[in-house]
């Protein structure tokens, strides 16, 4: 999975301006104002904390 292959510390994602806060509700924050490329809007985010991942998918 990708989170056990992840060993950079941290997650980013661009999230949609209708996702944007179910993201900053997971921890992630945006690192960036809302971007434009090819007609499609979203928002740079990045997420530091550390998931557990075998935490999570039990």
């Amino acid at each position: 999975m990708i989170c056990e292959l992840n060993t950079t510390g941290f997650y980013t994602v661009n999230s949609s301006p209708y996702a944007k806060e179910v993201y900053e509700h997971l921890g992630f924050v945006c690192t960036d104002t809302e971007q434009c490329v090819n007609g499609l809007r979203f928002y740079p985010m990045k997420n530091d904390r550390i998931f557990d991942y075998k935490k999570t998918t039990r």
